[in-house]
């Protein structure tokens, strides 16, 4: 009997609900109208945000197998290693490449059009702007603060703006120098010709090309300064790097914006900006091979010159063309005993580079290989070249704004170590280094008493020709490795080929 109490007091209350709820069906349709009403104006009004991608693919190694198999160029593509793909793609994710391609469009100004209102917001010109501004680095500019421009002819403008809370940023220190400013103006200008204050200057030029008149008197036209680092950190935000699948090497960039064409455009330079920057670090050894060899060369040029003539004004001077039979076989073997010691020379030289350059440098991306100056110990070669990949794997989490990176410190603590491992390493090569040109001196003492006995003048000319004959080879063996390093830098190419450009159509 309760039960069925029970059961018809339910039933009167599921009743009374619907009968309650029913009593509000006009509420009900008018509140279903109004937002279909409110989705078709958000999707009307609403900006259109396009997404491009492009894909990028690992660069099969092509090159000869002469290039191969000289130790010179093996010694210097020993940084291309084998990819890691989580890596590549980090690197991708790049908060410097994303600054270095905003430089390169110059998006550090925004140009738009029209009003902001409650169904529309102004859109960002690209391309057809029909005016150019050009700003001084050196001064500070009022960053976020909207210029409005209004085109009066072909030779002046008028300019306002007005800010409560402007920003006065500096562009090359990458710094803001105050906040919270109070900005206004309003004046009339002249295309081309620089406006200044205390706390803005710039320039505007007219592009006759888009410029309508009918066009500026109905549209409203502004630009904008922006900070490097939030403008950089919002594009960033937009960029999304994975794999195009789980087993696959390719590589999808994916970036959007509601301008096409800037998003097209930005995509590509950033994925060319980035293939740049890959292949000047596989080009970073080869550089500096050739920056220190020039500047070896540089220093025994002069030597050079200088013993050439003597050799040829003695020559004139005492009517010697050639040595004797005894002089030929003691210059021969003087010229090997030197040729060995201008091989231990360069050598000497570059361990002391090493040693030199480990005291007046943190950074460890200039250092040149031990390729430069013929240097055969296999260890040094490959503590070398350790060095050189640890420090550009933490050029690459740096570049990626991870200071606070566990790895950081790890890499620092390697580069410490493997530093202290080529100083021991090249400390004992010049120990071995000066017994062996030692030895040589005493070889060279016993040659040069055979050589005492030749006549004078024949004997000077031995020595005036030992002379030359040392510096000629250690000349031409330093323009040799030059050319050769010349050749590697040619030869390089970046680990990554884009397979597939952002296009507008996809």
């Amino acid at each position: 009997m309760t039960n069925n109490n029970d059961t018809q007091s339910e039933a009167f209350n599921v009743k009374e609900f619907i009968t309650e709820a029913l009593s509000y069906k006009y509420l009900y349709i008018a509140s279903f109208f109004i937002c279909i009403l409110i989705a078709f104006l958000v999707n009307k009004f609403s900006p259109t945000v396009y997404e491009v991608n492009s894909v990028i693919g690992p660069v099969e190694d092509k090159r000869s197998s002469m290039l191969g198999s000289n130790d010179l160029f093996s010694g210097l593509g020993a940084l291309a290693e084998s990819r890691n793909l989580e890596n590549d793609i980090n690197s991708l994710n790049s908060f410097s490449l994303v600054a270095t391609t905003i430089r390169n469009l110059n998006l550090e100004i925004g140009y738009f059009v029209g009003k902001s209102n409650l169904f529309q917001k102004p859109s960002q010109i690209y391309l057809g702007n029909p005016y150019t501004v050009s700003i001084d680095k050196s001064h500070i500019q009022p960053i976020n603060t909207r210029f409005h421009i209004d085109i009066l002819d072909e030779q002046s403008y008028r300019l306002t703006a007005s800010e409560d809370e402007a920003a006065y940023y500096n562009y090359i220190d990458n710094a803001t120098v105050s906040d919270k400013n109070i900005f206004k103006i309003d004046t009339i200008c002249r295309f081309n010709e620089t406006i200044s204050s205390y706390n803005f200057k710039f320039s505007v030029a007219l592009n006759k090309d888009y410029f309508n008149p009918v066009d500026s008197e109905e549209k409203d036209y502004f630009f904008e300064f922006y900070h490097l680092d939030y403008l950089t950190k919002s594009y960033l935000k937009r960029l999304k790097v994975e794999p195009v699948s789980i087993r696959s090497s390719l590589i999808s960039v994916f970036f959007n914006g509601e301008n096409k064409r800037l998003t097209i455009d930005f995509l590509n330079n950033y994925i060319q900006s980035y293939l740049d920057e890959n292949l000047a670090k596989k080009n970073k050894i080869a550089v500096n091979t050739i920056n220190f060899i020039d500047s070896q060369i540089s220093e025994i040029t002069d030597d050079l010159t200088k013993s050439e003539s003597e050799l040829r004004d003695y020559r004139s001077a005492h009517q010697v063309t050639d040595l004797s039979y005894q002089g030929q076989q003691a210059l021969a073997q003087l010229t090997q005993i030197e040729n060995e010691r201008s091989m231990l020379q360069v050598q000497e030289r570059y361990y002391n580079y090493i040693l030199d350059y480990f005291e007046k440098n943190q950074d460890m991306a200039g250092l040149a290989p031990p390729s430069a100056a013929n240097v055969v110990d296999p260890i040094m070669n490959t503590l070398v070249l350790e060095l050189l990949a640890l420090n550009a794997e933490r050029s690459t989490i740096l570049s990626n704004n991870a200071e606070k990176n566990l790895f950081l410190v790890q890499i620092e603590n390697k580069i410490r170590l493997q530093k202290q491992a080529i100083i021991e390493n090249v400390k004992n090569n010049l120990n071995t280094l000066n017994l062996t040109q030692n030895e040589l001196d005493y070889r060279e003492s016993k040659l040069s008493g055979e050589i005492s006995r030749l006549p004078r003048t024949e004997l000077n000319m031995v020595s005036m020709q030992r002379k030359f004959n040392l510096t000629d080879a250690i000349y031409t063996f330093l323009l040799e490795k030059q050319s050769e390093a010349a050749i590697a830098m040619a030869s390089n190419y970046p680990d990554y080929e884009i397979l597939e450009p952002a296009r507008d159509v996809t």
